[in-house]
């Protein structure tokens, strides 16, 4: 009887390395999101402090924290699709 429950735990454990590895590109989304629109801002925004150029280096990171993101989503589709 040990055999069969031996086996049983073994394809339970296979079946959950293989759901995680299906969906662990995703994991990290969040981050990537969180990242990859608030560092160009920031940036932006130190670098408006620092030359006195108040808001264009901010504005420009927002079109980069936005093309950022339009990247990601692309990169996700071209990825599923």
């Amino acid at each position: 009887m040990s055999g069969g429950s031996d086996r049983k735990q073994a394809d339970r454990e296979k079946d959950s390395r293989s759901a995680y590895s299906r969906y662990a590109p995703y994991l990290s989304l969040g981050a990537e999101i969180a990242v990859g629109v608030t560092a160009p801002v920031l940036l932006g925004y130190w670098l408006d402090q620092k030359l006195d150029t108040s808001p264009w280096l901010m504005l420009l990171g927002i079109l980069a924290g936005m093309a950022n993101i339009f990247l990601l989503i692309y990169r996700l589709y071209k990825d599923l699709g």
